[in-house]
């Protein structure tokens, strides 16, 4: 294999102390390079193998990439064809269409309502936000009751 083997290990760790020796990391380089044309090794070899391995490096990380994103696509895919219950703010939607909110209603009206009429559970903390969006959308109105509960409305 390499000739004096235990001899270029020692001097490849003597190296290494002299070049850590040096804070700027271009300046090792430039040793390095410097030693590598002293051996006759041509500073583009080196160059050709570091391109390599970077597009090697960028290869494997555009495909893992490529695979998150088909792994993404399928799971969207099974969201959708399951056909689940719609999220609180598409269902906020659909009660405004409908009219729903022509009288003041409170938090826990909207959540009986789904329950009852579409079989849909919704938390109060899942709704609240959907319903202040709407608001922000001015596609609701909202003020406090006797109570200091907010009540929505169109």
């Amino acid at each position: 294999m390499i000739k004096d083997f235990d001899v270029m290990k020692q001097q490849l760790r003597d190296l290494a102390g002299v070049l850590k020796d040096f804070k700027s990391e271009a300046v090792q380089l430039r040793v390095v390079e410097l030693l590598f044309q002293r051996m006759g090794i041509e500073s583009q070899d080196i160059e050709d193998r570091k391109g390599a391995a970077e597009k090697q490096k960028k290869d494997v990380l555009r495909k893992s990439k490529l695979g998150i994103k088909e792994k993404e696509k399928k799971t969207r895919a099974k969201r959708v064809s399951k056909g689940g219950r719609p999220g609180p703010g598409a269902i906020i939607s659909q009660l405004i269409a409908e009219g729903f909110f022509k009288k003041p209603k409170l938090v826990q009206d909207i959540i009986t309502h789904c329950q009852s009429k579409s079989g849909y559970s919704y938390k109060t903390s899942e709704l609240s936000v959907g319903l202040v969006r709407a608001v922000r959308s001015k596609a609701l109105q909202r003020r406090t009751n006797a109570q200091n509960q907010f009540e929505y409305f169109e």
